[in-house]
């Protein structure tokens, strides 16, 4: 009711009833603001609960329109639902979004391991003509390689000659069967296919 002032009476029950309704209005949306759909959803409810109730307990509340038991166990009841929804909104996990190759706050993160491994260092091979050896000389060698490794060994004279590195000797010796100068070519090729190439300059006899 509307005092001859202009001032509203609070004794009223209308005047009471809207007084209520908005500050329910605006707690729910200030928790919604706050605390978003489920927290909004769960403070109307308590706040139904709490009305219904409290009409159900003392059998109507006049100040709020709720003339009978009845209405306040609807109230109550609606309130129980509305909160259930809230609770159920809030119950949602949110796991913040993480990026490939980025870890989550609190995450220690961790270098992902290289699919490739490094590459083999590349061999090395040095090949030694000797002199004054005669018809049947042995060359030297210093070899730095991954094994298993084969070297083949052009001779220069039409001999040419392949074996691994279990087996040496046979192909880094050979017997010339005529006199003069010839390039000597071995190549190593290592486990992992890498190659390398080594000359020397064999002349028999010496000069």
């Amino acid at each position: 009711m509307t005092r001859p002032d202009g001032r509203t009476d609070l004794s009223t029950p209308s005047s009471r009833t809207t007084l209520v309704v908005t500050l329910a209005v605006l707690l729910v949306v200030l928790v919604g603001i706050a605390a978003g759909v489920g927290g909004a959803l769960l403070a109307a409810g308590a706040t139904a609960l709490v009305v219904g109730g409290s009409a159900l307990l003392r059998g109507r509340a006049d100040w709020l329109r709720l003339l009978s038991r009845r209405a306040g166990a609807a109230v109550a009841g609606a309130g129980l639902v509305v909160g259930g929804v809230g609770t159920a909104f809030g119950l949602t996990p949110t796991t913040p979004a993480a990026t490939e190759g980025t870890a989550l706050a609190g995450t220690p993160s961790s270098a992902a391991p290289s699919s490739t491994p490094p590459a083999p260092p590349r061999p090395a091979l040095t090949i030694t003509c000797p002199t004054g050896a005669g018809a049947a000389p042995v060359f030297g060698r210093d070899i730095t390689a991954t094994a298993p490794y084969r070297v083949t060994i052009d001779y220069g004279d039409g001999d040419r000659y392949t074996n691994d590195d279990q087996h040496l000797g046979a192909v880094f010796s050979h017997t010339y069967a005529a006199r003069g100068s010839w390039t000597v070519t071995a190549q190593l090729t290592d486990a992992t296919a890498q190659t390398t190439t080594a000359t020397c300059t064999y002349a028999w006899p010496r000069r």
